[in-house]
This record gives structure tokens, C-alpha cells and sequence, in this order.
């Protein structure tokens, strides 16, 4: 495995980043500790959930998971949903029913629209500061390495209120270094902006949303902040060509490692096969001009997309 700086921060990440976001909740609590124990023993020390994930119940898995060995991991979480009590209703009844929601397509787009319709948004900074208490209760731990506002809209730049809730935090020692996870329009408003004393963005690059390509990652570079690539593989959209000396998602992965100012990548690793080729990639040579062809023939093919 191989790390890197978190921007200027003290924070060395792996290149690999777990994204948490099945765990316990697309995932069986089991299978979710197995994947997270594999991917540490890969090397993989950096773990990105938020607190909508599984209601919670991926923040608690990590945390128990890691409780002997919490300087080993670089934890980052989130916060700005807001749940209802339905939705955490639903969340104690989804491995019941989760076998007929997985092989009826109808049943399983409209449980995604009960879902999204118990979500609300909150960013305001008595929430900011309620939510870090919650998430390091079920962390079980003192501190979250790196912590962020949760997809707010490009306005939150005008709220300087939250910014200097999460200053304090840090000057409590409760959370280390703050971020934002975000679309990237809300990522250049907050560059535009005043706000300061961030440490990171996470927002989607990929094959084929490259936008912050070259409208962010110039200025990241040049403040020193870290860069987190979440959906790497564009949720599947990326599998578009034939059989090549690696997979299109090695290459994916190859692209985004071979980016100046990205400090690591969220592929999806839950199963012992996609922690395999991912963890390959990282080792594999460089992008020659053939593949670099490869990945033009990609984004030609794909649908358009866009980073959100």
C-alpha cells in the first residue's frame, strides 16, 4: 500500500480509502467486520463513513472493529442529514426484507424513494456540534481524524457560524481536521469564500466527471488542502469497454492516483475480490498511452455525467 499527506495536514492516508458507506447497512454486520479487518491488513488505514450511514450503525461497526487499535486508523465521518423516526424504523427491518427488495426492481426503486424521502438536511452549528458528540459515542473513541459537513449547498459559505463551531471542536481536540464532502459547485463557492481553516474536500471525480480536474484541483494544490476522490467507478458506468491487460477499474483507479493534489480515492471494496484488484492497482505501473486511449474510448462511450 502506499500513503500520502492529507493535504498540509499531519495525517498520512492511504491511497485506498474505505468507503464506509455499506457497512451494516447494504452489508450484514459480520460480513461488514470481515471487509473492514481485510482491508487494515492490506495496509488500508483511512476509513471515510458519516452518520446517515446505517443510521449510525457504520460508525458503530468501525468503532468496534478498531477499538484496539484506534492510532492505527485515520477515521473520517460526516454530518448534515437529518433522519425521521420512520427511517430508522425502516432501518431495523431492512435485512428482512432486503432479499425481496434486491431481486424485484420495482420494489427496489420505490424502497429508494421512501428512503430519500425521510432525508432532510441540517447544517446549522448547534447540530454540527450535537452531531460530533453522537458520532463519538457510537465510535467509541475521543477524536475523528478528519470530519465533514455532509453535501451542504453552496450558501453554507455564508453561515460563518458552522466554520467556528468546527474551529472549536478542534480546539477541544474532538475532531482533528475539518472538511467538506461535497458537489463541486459548493466546493468553488467555499474556495471564493472567506471560510478558512479547512483541511480537505472529498467530492466525485472520475473517468467521467473531470470537471474538478481543472476547476479545483489547481486550487487545492495551492493551499494545501487534501482531495478525496469518492465514486471512482461513477456508480458502474465506468464498466463500458472490453477485456484489456488490466480492468477498467484498475484503470479508473490508475487515473485518479496519477492525479497531482488527489490524496486518496473511495473505490468500493466490501467483497474480498474488489479489495483484491484494487489494492493491485495501486502497485501496477503507470497509465501507458495505449490505456490513456483505453480511457478516451470510455468516456466517449459512457453517458454524460456530472460531479455531484
Amino acid at each position: 500500500m502506499q500513503y500520502r499527506k492529507l493535504g498540509s495536514t499531519d495525517l498520512n492516508v492511504s491511497v485506498l480509502g474505505f468507503g464506509c458507506a455499506p457497512v451494516a447497512s447494504r452489508s450484514g454486520v459480520r460480513a461488514s467486520q470481515r471487509a473492514l479487518r481485510a482491508a487494515h491488513e492490506a495496509g488500508i488505514n483511512f476509513f471515510d463513513t458519516a452518520d446517515s450511514y446505517g443510521v449510525g450503525g457504520s460508525e458503530q461497526v468501525i468503532g468496534r472493529v478498531f477499538s484496539g487499535c484506534r492510532d492505527q486508523v485515520v477515521i473520517a465521518s460526516k454530518c448534515g442529514y437529518l433522519f425521521s423516526s420512520r427511517l430508522k424504523a425502516i432501518q431495523w427491518v431492512k435485512p428482512l426484507v432486503r432479499p425481496l427488495v434486491t431481486r424485484l426492481k420495482g420494489v427496489k426503486a420505490g424502497a429508494t424513494r421512501v428512503m430519500a424521502s425521510q432525508q432532510s438536511m441540517n447544517h446549522e452549528a448547534q447540530y454540527v456540534e450535537q452531531c460530533v458528540h453522537d458520532s463519538l459515542r457510537r465510535l467509541g473513541t475521543d477524536y475523528i481524524d478528519l470530519y465533514y459537513l455532509h453535501d451542504p449547498p453552496p450558501s453554507i459559505c455564508r453561515q460563518p457560524e458552522v466554520f467556528e463551531t468546527l474551529q472549536s471542536l478542534r480546539a477541544q481536540g474532538k475532531i482533528r481536521h475539518a472538511g467538506v464532502s461535497c458537489r463541486l459547485d459548493t466546493a468553488l463557492a467555499i474556495m471564493d469564500s472567506d471560510v478558512t481553516d479547512l483541511s480537505a474536500f472529498q467530492v466525485t471525480i472520475n473517468l467521467l466527471a473531470q470537471d474538478p480536474i481543472d476547476q479545483l484541483l489547481p486550487l487545492v494544490r495551492d493551499r494545501g488542502l487534501g482531495l478525496v476522490a469518492r465514486q471512482p467507478f461513477a456508480r458502474g458506468d465506468v464498466f463500458v469497454a472490453g477485456e484489456e491487460k488490466r480492468s477498467i477499474a484498475q484503470l479508473a483507479i490508475r487515473f485518479l492516483l496519477e492525479l497531482d493534489g488527489v490524496s486518496s480515492i473511495l473505490p468500493s471494496m466490501m467483497s474480498p475480490a474488489n479489495l483484491h484488484a484494487n489494492v493491485e492497482a495501486v502497485d501496477q505501473p503507470p497509465l501507458s498511452e495505449e490505456e490513456r486511449a483505453v480511457i478516451s474510448r470510455v468516456i466517449d462511450r459512457a453517458p454524460a455525467h456530472h460531479a455531484d
